[in-house]
Order: C-alpha cells, then sequence, then structure tokens
C-alpha cells in the first residue's frame, strides 16, 4: 500500500502541472520496470540514470520510488534518493519521505 501510493505520489510530480511526461528514455524504462514488478532492474536504470545526470531531481525520485518498495531495507536508500531530489528541485513538491 504504501510503495504503491508512493509510485502513484511520484509519478504524479514527474508529470508535472499541466505537462505530459517527458521522462527521459532510461527514466521511462526505470518506472515501467518497476510498475511490473521488478524491483532490482528499476533500481539498476535509476541508479545508472542518476549517476549520468547526478542534477535531475526526476532520477531520484524513481530511485526512490524503486526503493521504498523493498520496505525495511530501501528506506533509508529512497530517504537519500528523495532528499537528493529535494535538494534539487527545492520548490517541487514535497517527494514521499522527503
Amino acid at each position: 500500500m504504501i510503495a504503491s501510493t508512493a509510485l502513484l505520489v511520484a509519478l504524479t510530480l514527474l508529470q508535472g502541472a499541466g505537462r505530459p511526461d517527458t521522462l527521459p528514455p532510461r527514466l521511462a524504462q526505470a518506472r515501467d520496470a518497476l510498475a511490473a514488478g521488478k524491483v532490482d532492474q528499476a533500481i539498476a536504470l535509476a541508479k545508472d540514470y542518476t549517476q549520468r545526470h547526478s542534477d535531475d531531481a526526476r532520477g531520484f525520485l524513481v530511485l526512490g520510488d524503486a526503493y521504498v518498495t523493498r520496505n525495511v531495507t530501501g528506506r533509508y536508500p529512497a530517504w537519500r534518493a528523495y532528499h537528493r531530489a529535494a535538494d534539487l528541485a527545492p520548490h517541487d513538491p514535497a517527494a514521499p519521505y522527503g
């Protein structure tokens, strides 16, 4: 329940107010993998993206969403990813656990 809520919130944030979904292909793949329940694949794709694009808050939101689905073991990595997203986009709505 928490993971699906977090995913819904993040997907809403990623779409932006009135803007079409403009995720880069790598992040779209990570989001799709997460929606299909392929958490490890989603984490790998999102980590790769954030390493190459460390200034893109969207990557850290997707990474946080992937980690949060791991419940206990993913809480701290999710928090770190959401915190980084908040640092990069301080005027955007708060990420879950941010």
